[in-house]
This record gives structure tokens, sequence and C-alpha cells, in this order.
């Protein structure tokens, strides 16, 4: 992932959650107050904006309860289209 789509990534969860403060990439997001709408409104903006479509078996909180993961998860998907 370049260095714009990790800083979008950054932008968007922090626009979710409606934070003005610095985060770790690794911060638990659900203790921040990434509940399931927020969640589904992360999910509908990444897939917009990298193009790809999360299945079913991917759609849970946990797999977008940090930067890091939500990067990793991210990847994975962008790996399998190449």
């Amino acid at each position: 992932m370049n260095e714009q789509q990790l800083d979008y990534v950054y932008r968007l969860v922090k626009e979710q959650l409606r934070i003005n403060f610095e985060i770790e990439h690794d911060a638990d997001l659900i203790l921040l107050g990434l509940d399931s709408i927020k969640t589904v409104n992360l999910i509908v903006c990444l897939e917009d904006f990298f193009d790809i479509t999360f299945e079913d078996h991917e759609l849970f909180v946990s797999n977008f309860s940090s930067i890091s993961k939500v990067v990793s998860i991210i990847e994975q998907k962008v790996e399998r289209l190449c």
C-alpha cells in the first residue's frame, strides 16, 4: 500500500470515529468508538476507494479493529486481484 492510500485509510478512520487527535496504527478502534454502524460506513468507503468487495466471511468488526488490521485486509484483497 502506498503512502497516499495509507493516509486515506488513516483519515477515513479518524473521520468515522469523529476524532481529531493522532492515533497509533495498532490502537483499538473499538475502544475509540468503532461500532457496527461506523464499521459498515468504513467498509463501504474502503470498497469504493480501493475498488474491492469484502466477502461475508470477512465482515467482522475484529477485522477492522485497528488501522493495521484494515490495511492488512485491504492488501490481501488487492494481492488476490493481481
